[in-house]
């Protein structure tokens, strides 16, 4: 499953990618028979990463990080364990923590899915370079089938830099790989904007609508796009057609409620009066 954070730089959106890594416990490769004991714990587990997962996925981290504590004793050195605290430290907005966990996770098994995780903590962290070199050494990996997210959060790495070039070089290379994965759709609407190409952003807001049509975001810059050159109509439409829908969420259906808000008109004397007092 994805998971989505939200982090600022330059007053921009920026989009992470972390993976919901909740992996079921594979069993000894070595030799060995196991208990009773052994196996309660195996279930034990699995079910709290899977509870845990569930309330991270509907936005209540703090209920996940309260029945994962408990398991600490017992499981601090289990990777998929870690793994899922790292990623309730993320949604927290704890990036210090929950690169400790990841860190600990990945040292303990080199796997791709929680490189990803770690290098999504590290860019909350502002060590892009450092994301970047795991990130490199992951693509390598013949095995993993989602190298789209990868090529995400290298281009997030080099957005953070500034190196827009870049970022939008690989960018393409997430769609390319993956022409249905809308975060990075939402990424280059972002920069096209920020270029002050407004077609192209546009465009990439509708690519990212078309591969997620719950999602409010493509739908508010969208609005914003139409409003700014006063196509009311076409806005109306867009809103009005994403509402239509039924599995929105309250807070993104409430949010496209206040879009088609008419603005009200400001009286002549209003209007005199902001300019007198200079706002």
């Amino acid at each position: 499953m994805l998971f989505r954070t939200k982090s600022k730089a330059s007053g921009k959106k920026i989009f992470l990618f972390v993976f919901f890594y909740s992996f079921l416990l594979n069993s000894c490769h070595s030799i060995q028979i196991k208990t009773d004991e052994d196996i309660k714990l195996e279930k034990l587990l699995e079910t709290q990463l899977l509870l845990a997962q569930n309330y991270i996925d509907n936005k209540k981290p703090e209920n996940a990080l309260e029945i994962l504590k408990p398991l600490d004793d017992k499981f601090k050195d289990t990777p998929n364990y870690l793994n899922i605290l790292g990623l309730t430290h993320l949604s927290i907005e704890n990036p210090d923590q929950a690169m400790v966990y990841f860190r600990r996770a990945y040292r303990i098994k080199n796997d791709t899915a929680i490189g990803l995780n770690y290098s999504s903590a590290l860019i909350h962290k502002k060590q892009y370079k450092k994301a970047r070199k795991i990130l490199f050494k992951l693509k390598k990996d013949k095995t993993y089938k989602k190298k789209e997210r990868l090529y995400h959060n290298i281009a997030l790495t080099y957005q953070y830099e500034e190196q827009i070039k870049k970022a939008i070089l690989y960018y393409k290379k997430a769609t390319t790989e993956n022409p249905s994965y809308f975060m990075s759709y939402l990424q280059l609407a972002i920069i096209a904007k920020n270029l002050n190409k407004i077609k192209k952003s546009e465009e990439y807001y509708k690519k990212a609508n078309q591969f997620c049509s719950l999602c409010f975001e493509p739908i508010e810059k969208l609005a914003e796009i139409y409003k700014s050159q006063r196509q009311e109509n076409k806005r109306s439409r867009l809103v009005s057609s994403y509402l239509e829908q039924k599995n929105i969420s309250d807070n993104d259906r409430k949010s496209a409620n206040i879009l088609l808000r008419k603005p009200k008109k400001q009286t002549s004397y209003t209007r005199k009066n902001r300019r007198i007092n200079g706002k």
